[in-house]
């Protein structure tokens, strides 16, 4: 038999195996070959001719290059010896574009030093037929499967981009929150603790149904929220004036404490007669410009000073004040806010106690006739800090 027959019905057999000649992937095929043999393009293109759907050939690199970037192939054919910095270019030309070497006599060397340079195959020059269809077959097969993992990996990046985004409004929010309820809990905590100071000091203060232990009794408990500081507390006459109550003379001279506070019941406490609230005066310029010449007598201090009102009735205003360098804690105000409105009421029982023989609208003439007959007993002169 002739041998050129038999090899002629082993390729035309192998050919038809579906196996070897997957003619489908390769019929859409759009391929480029970068050879600088002119014979070497020629063979390639009637081998591949009507196999695939175009076949582009090209000599160099560069020439490649610039059609790769402008037009879209399925597949690239690239002639080497030993050189295989052209194939190179050319997969990091088009990434998503399989690159297939064609060596004179690939070797293992030869084939370890293609996929070093990122082709997907390399194959001898010399095949022919059958092996060169289903090399090139192959070789879109596996380009397919890299864009599919290309195209999985970028996916896999824009989710994970958009998941660390996520994650990140999502730990913004998670800090905003529990910066929100640290702050919720720092404000229910004061609160908290004013409800239970203000307790506490209800407690106190009922107990005591006599003007001069109730004075004392405020003072100690307002000493002990405070700190050490200089403290005042005057009670209205039916003149309309104020007079001194109880005091605490912290740092002041004891031989100028008694003029300093009958100025400050004349000057201080009608200015505040009808104010609601706690105000805080910080420094001299401010106690003039609210109290005028008190500024003078007390300095350069802060001044804390509210009124006591019990249905619409000023019964008390109190003052505390200390150097300006020694400031009064942050929450001092807010529970002096709750203090007086408590302290208003008690003042009120205790007069009611007094003075339940009398109507409610001689209440006040009954206490200026009680100082004129013993001032001490109704207004003591109470020198804690003594």
């Amino acid at each position: 038999m002739d041998r050129r027959n038999t090899n002629t019905s082993n390729l035309r057999a192998a050919t038809n195996r579906p196996n070897q000649l997957p003619a489908a992937p390769l019929a859409d095929a759009r391929l480029l070959i970068v050879s600088a043999s002119g014979t070497q393009r020629d063979l390639l293109v009637s081998q591949l001719s009507g196999h695939v759907s175009e076949v582009v050939t090209v000599e160099g690199v560069d020439a490649a290059r610039q059609r790769l970037q402008g037009e879209s192939f399925s597949l690239v054919m690239v002639s080497v010896q030993d050189d295989f910095e052209p194939a190179r270019q050319l997969c990091e030309c088009r990434p998503g574009v399989p690159v297939m070497a064609i060596g004179e006599t690939p070797s293992i060397e030869h084939a370890v030093r293609a996929l070093r340079s990122g082709v997907v195959d390399i194959v001898s020059a010399t095949a022919r037929g059958g092996e060169l269809l289903s090399r090139a077959a192959e070789a879109l097969r596996r380009g397919r499967e890299v864009r599919v993992r290309d195209e999985r990996i970028l996916r896999l990046r824009r989710l994970a981009k958009r998941l660390n985004e996520a994650r990140e409004q999502i730990s913004h929010s998670v800090g905003g929150l529990c910066t929100d309820l640290t702050n919720a809990y720092s404000d229910l905590s004061d609160k908290l603790t004013i409800v239970s100071a203000a307790s506490e000091f209800n407690t106190v203060i009922r107990q005591e149904l006599e003007i001069e232990s109730l004075l004392r009794a405020v003072l100690e408990f307002v000493l002990t929220k405070s700190g050490p500081t200089n403290a005042a507390i005057f009670l209205p006459a039916s003149s309309g004036d104020f007079t001194l109550g109880a005091y605490v003379n912290y740092d002041g001279p004891k031989d100028s404490a008694e003029v300093l506070l009958d100025h400050l019941a004349s000057g201080l406490a009608p200015k505040f007669e009808h104010t609601t609230g706690v105000e805080v005066m910080v420094g001299r310029g401010q106690i003039l410009a609210r109290a005028g010449q008190v500024g003078d007598w007390v300095g350069d201090v802060t001044m804390v000073t509210f009124a006591c009102h019990n249905a619409d009735e000023c019964l008390a205003v109190v003052t505390l004040f200390r150097d300006r360098r020694n400031p009064f804690p942050e929450t001092l105000v807010p529970l002096l806010e709750v203090l007086s409105d408590l302290f208003a009421k008690q003042l009120a029982r205790v007069v009611h106690v007094h003075h339940r023989h009398l109507p409610e609208t001689k209440w006040g003439k009954s206490w200026e006739q009680s100082d004129k007959q013993d001032p001490d007993e109704n207004l003591p002169d109470i020198d804690l800090a003594a």
